[in-house]
C-alpha cells in the first residue's frame, strides 16, 4: 500500500490505483463510512430479521417439542420483566424465534471475523480486514435495529403492533 494525502488526511490506496481514491478498508475506518454502513446494515438487518422471525415462528409452532419448551420460555420472559398476563403463547413463540434469528446473526458476524482471528490483522489481507470491520459494524447495526424496534414497541406499541408484542419498560 502507498500513502497519499487527500484534503489533509491520510488515504491508503493500492499501488497503481489513482491517488486519493479510498479503499473500502479506509472508508470503513472513517466515521462517515462507518455510520453509512451501519445505517445500510441496520435496514438490511431489520428486513432480514423480521422476515426470518416470521418463518421461524411457523416452524417452531409446528414442532413437536414446542409445547414442552413454551413454559420454559414463559419463565424466561417473566424474569425479563414481562407480566404474567403479557406472557401469552404468541409472545413466547415470537421471542423464542427472535432469539433463534439473533443467534444466526451472531454466527454470521462471528464467521466474518475468522480471517483476522486465524491470520492476524496483517495476515488476513485487505479482504479479511474489511470482513472483520464489517462484522463489528453489523453488530452495531443489529443494536440500532433492536433499539428502534424495542423503543417503538415500548412507547408506541399500538402504532407498531405489526412489529410484535408490546415490550415492557423494564426490558
Amino acid at each position: 500500500f502507498a500513502i497519499g494525502a487527500a484534503q489533509g488526511s491520510v488515504v491508503y490506496h493500492r499501488a497503481g490505483a489513482r491517488p486519493g481514491r479510498q479503499t473500502m478498508l479506509t472508508y470503513l475506518q472513517s466515521v462517515e463510512g462507518s455510520a453509512a454502513v451501519v445505517v445500510i446494515f441496520a435496514i438490511i438487518t431489520a428486513i432480514a430479521c423480521e422476515v426470518l422471525t416470521k418463518k421461524v415462528i411457523k416452524a417452531v409452532q409446528a414442532a413437536e417439542w414446542w409445547p414442552l419448551a413454551a413454559p420454559l420460555m414463559k419463565d424466561l420472559l417473566l424474569n425479563c420483566g414481562y407480566s404474567e398476563e403479557d406472557c401469552t403463547p404468541e409472545l413466547a413463540v415470537e421471542c423464542y424465534a427472535f432469539v433463534c434469528v439473533l443467534v444466526g446473526h451472531h454466527i454470521i458476524s462471528g464467521c466474518l471475523t475468522l480471517p483476522v482471528v486465524w491470520s492476524g490483522w496483517t495476515g488476513a489481507g485487505q479482504v479479511g480486514r474489511v470482513m472483520f470491520l464489517s462484522a463489528g459494524l453489523a453488530d452495531v447495526a443489529y443494536d440500532l435495529y433492536d433499539f428502534v424496534k424495542k423503543f417503538a414497541l415500548c412507547f408506541f406499541s399500538y402504532t407498531f403492533k405489526w412489529l410484535g408484542a408490546p415490550c415492557p419498560l423494564s426490558f
